[in-house]
């Protein structure tokens, strides 16, 4: 019985440890994935403003952008669903990751969710914009999905010509050990840490989650 008791105090601090580790870089994650997405983005709005003269969809985005910072949702919203439904692909897919983004910090899970998928199943959007939408259905559903069903949208994204492929590495295997799967989790991190093609950042996290895991 001491021995179930020292083993389920373990397991319990490691997945405190592990959700310690979500929440102090979680955030960084994102932001690093949002950054290369809005590069990408504003590069093939670029592309196309040159081709059409949309000059007045960047004005359009700014607005909104201001009314976000002012606290103005209403009127932000009014902007990036103008953009969503009329703007070229770039400020539209930006517009819409807003639009995401304003539904999941009001708790509207569902909605947040159904735009990421429009966009990542859109025929017209940059592959790089889809698959960072793939990714972000992948971070969302993190807490309450199982290990196969995250696979099924991470998987396709770990190959060597995919710019997201060291994100949706170690997603998979914080994945693999939320749902109790140690050694693919051990397995997939493992690779992660040791490869050199890797961001320096993600090597680190990838053995600091070893470090917790093991």
């Amino acid at each position: 019985m001491a021995d179930n008791f020292i083993r389920e105090v373990d397991e319990d601090l490691r997945r405190r440890q592990l959700e310690d580790f979500w929440h102090k870089y979680g955030r960084y994650i994102v932001g690093a994935a949002v950054l290369v997405v809005a590069l990408t983005a504003a590069n093939v709005g670029w592309r196309e403003y040159r081709q059409a003269s949309f000059n007045s969809q960047s004005e359009q985005y700014a607005a909104a952008v201001a009314k976000l910072d002012a606290g103005q949702l209403d009127e932000a919203e009014t902007f990036l669903n103008a953009l969503q439904d009329d703007g070229n692909q770039g400020y539209r897919f930006i517009a819409s990751l807003q639009l995401a983004k304003q539904a999941f910090t009001a708790g509207q899970t569902e909605q947040g969710l159904d735009i990421l998928n429009q966009l990542a199943t859109a025929s017209d959007i940059d592959k790089v914009l889809q698959d960072f939408a793939v990714l972000s259905i992948a971070m969302h559903n993190l807490d309450n999905s199982s290990y196969e069903d995250l696979a099924l949208y991470l998987n396709p994204l770990i190959t060597p010509d995919n710019p997201w492929q060291y994100l949706a590495q170690e997603l998979l295997g914080l994945a693999a050990y939320k749902d109790g799967q140690k050694d693919m989790a051990v397995q997939l991190l493992g690779e992660l840490s040791g490869n050199v093609d890797a961001p320096r950042a993600v090597q680190k996290r990838a053995e600091e989650l070893l470090a917790v895991i093991r």
